[in-house]
Protein backbone atom coordinates (compact mmCIF):
# COMPACT_ATOMS: atom_id res chain seq x y z
CA UNK A 1 0.00 0.00 0.00
CA UNK A 2 2.77 2.47 0.90
CA UNK A 3 4.53 1.81 -2.41
CA UNK A 4 1.32 2.52 -4.31
CA UNK A 5 0.74 5.77 -2.41
CA UNK A 6 4.31 6.90 -3.04
CA UNK A 7 4.31 5.93 -6.72
CA UNK A 8 0.81 6.93 -7.82
CA UNK A 9 0.09 9.86 -5.52
CA UNK A 10 3.65 11.16 -5.37
CA UNK A 11 3.63 11.18 -1.56
CA UNK A 12 6.46 10.14 0.77
CA UNK A 13 6.73 6.36 1.06
CA UNK A 14 6.72 6.44 4.88
CA UNK A 15 3.04 7.51 4.96
CA UNK A 16 0.83 4.73 6.30
CA UNK A 17 -2.71 4.29 5.04
CA UNK A 18 -5.42 2.70 7.20
CA UNK A 19 -8.16 0.86 5.30
CA UNK A 20 -11.27 -0.33 7.11
CA UNK A 21 -14.00 -2.01 5.05
CA UNK A 22 -17.50 -2.31 6.51
CA UNK A 23 -19.76 -4.71 4.64
CA UNK A 24 -22.48 -7.30 4.96
CA UNK A 25 -20.20 -10.31 4.49
CA UNK A 26 -22.99 -12.85 4.04
CA UNK A 27 -24.84 -10.69 1.50
CA UNK A 28 -21.64 -9.89 -0.38
CA UNK A 29 -20.61 -13.56 -0.52
CA UNK A 30 -24.06 -14.53 -1.79
CA UNK A 31 -24.01 -11.85 -4.49
CA UNK A 32 -20.51 -12.84 -5.64
CA UNK A 33 -21.41 -16.53 -5.65
CA UNK A 34 -24.66 -15.99 -7.60
CA UNK A 35 -22.79 -13.78 -10.08
CA UNK A 36 -20.20 -16.56 -10.51
CA UNK A 37 -17.39 -14.30 -9.27
CA UNK A 38 -16.79 -16.83 -6.48
CA UNK A 39 -16.73 -20.56 -7.16
CA UNK A 40 -17.96 -21.43 -3.66
CA UNK A 41 -19.58 -19.55 -0.81
CA UNK A 42 -16.45 -19.92 1.36
CA UNK A 43 -14.26 -17.98 -1.08
CA UNK A 44 -14.96 -14.59 0.48
CA UNK A 45 -14.02 -15.89 3.94
CA UNK A 46 -10.64 -16.99 2.57
CA UNK A 47 -10.09 -13.57 0.98
CA UNK A 48 -11.08 -11.67 4.13
CA UNK A 49 -8.88 -13.82 6.35
CA UNK A 50 -5.93 -13.28 4.00
CA UNK A 51 -6.52 -9.52 3.82
CA UNK A 52 -6.79 -9.16 7.59
CA UNK A 53 -3.73 -11.30 8.27
CA UNK A 54 -1.45 -10.07 5.47
CA UNK A 55 -2.00 -6.33 5.65
CA UNK A 56 -1.69 -4.98 9.18
CA UNK A 57 -3.31 -1.65 8.31
CA UNK A 58 -6.33 -3.21 6.55
CA UNK A 59 -9.45 -4.49 8.28
CA UNK A 60 -12.54 -6.10 6.82
CA UNK A 61 -15.37 -5.76 9.32
CA UNK A 62 -18.58 -7.75 8.92
CA UNK A 63 -21.20 -5.11 9.74
CA UNK A 64 -24.06 -7.59 9.38
CA UNK A 65 -27.23 -7.54 7.33
CA UNK A 66 -29.50 -4.54 7.38
CA UNK A 67 -29.77 -1.24 5.59
CA UNK A 68 -27.97 0.87 8.20
CA UNK A 69 -25.52 -1.64 9.75
CA UNK A 70 -22.37 -0.30 8.07
CA UNK A 71 -23.48 3.29 8.81
CA UNK A 72 -23.90 2.47 12.51
CA UNK A 73 -20.41 0.90 12.68
CA UNK A 74 -18.81 3.86 10.93
CA UNK A 75 -20.63 6.39 13.12
CA UNK A 76 -19.55 4.48 16.23
CA UNK A 77 -15.91 4.57 15.11
CA UNK A 78 -16.06 8.30 14.39
CA UNK A 79 -17.75 9.03 17.73
CA UNK A 80 -15.08 6.98 19.50
CA UNK A 81 -12.24 8.87 17.83
CA UNK A 82 -13.83 12.24 18.67
CA UNK A 83 -13.91 11.31 22.35
CA UNK A 84 -10.11 11.52 22.57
Amino acid sequence: MSEYVARELKLPNHIQVRVRIYANKEGLASTYYNSKILHDANGLDVFIRGLNMRLAMCDFVDAGAGKECADVKLKGMLDFQESF
